[in-house]
């Protein structure tokens, strides 16, 4: 299919429906980062990784934050890493300066030990980008992170939100997922 076009937000978002569910999700029974078992599980990595998908994403990313003031957006190693090369690029296309950084698992063993990398900065307003979150576990992690440096989170976007705690444990921040759990097995089932 061809990628569709910047002009048409609706065709873009099923687009990215369409891609996060054929390429992303599966059926059966996995065991999450969270340590729960799931009867679904969602790979968002390979809708990030992939040029197209990448781009649809980013621009979803940058239709929900136009009226965001901020610096910065970052997230966790390594799921976010593409998605903020992937945002940071296509702002830069629009002719917005987005600074992007990530916050690391652990601090490096060598140089300056940071917790978190790139080009945040103490006092940026920062979105936070993951492509799954699940309790919020690692999320919250990432915002711990870089509120210990100094910044400031402004909102939290990700792909897909499975609707499994993550509103309760990122409770006082704006989540705001491009598609639920809900949104995407009921384009499996097909209705829209």
């Amino acid at each position: 299919m061809a990628p569709t076009t910047a002009e048409d937000p609706k065709a873009r978002r099923r687009r990215l429906l369409q891609l996060t569910h054929d390429q992303a999700f599966r059926e059966g029974e996995f065991k999450l980062a969270s340590g729960k078992v799931s009867d679904c599980y969602f790979d968002g990595k390979q809708v990030t990784f992939d040029p197209e998908g990448a781009t649809l994403f980013a621009e979803a990313i940058l239709d929900k934050i136009a009226a965001v003031d901020l610096d910065a957006i970052a997230g966790p190693e390594s799921g976010a890493l593409s998605i903020v090369a992937a945002v940071i690029v296509e702002g830069r296309r629009r002719g917005k300066s987005i600074r992007g950084g990530y916050t690391r698992k652990e601090p490096k063993g060598h140089g300056l030990r940071a917790m978190v990398e790139g080009r945040v900065r103490a006092g940026d307003r920062v979105v936070v980008v993951e492509d799954t979150i699940t309790t919020g576990g690692s999320t919250l992690k990432s915002i711990r992170a870089l509120e210990a440096f100094g910044a400031r989170i402004v909102k939290v976007v990700c792909l897909v939100d499975r609707e499994e705690g993550a509103a309760e444990t990122l409770a006082g921040y704006e989540v705001d997922p491009v598609f639920t759990k809900a949104e995407v097995r009921a384009y499996a089932q097909g209705t829209p």
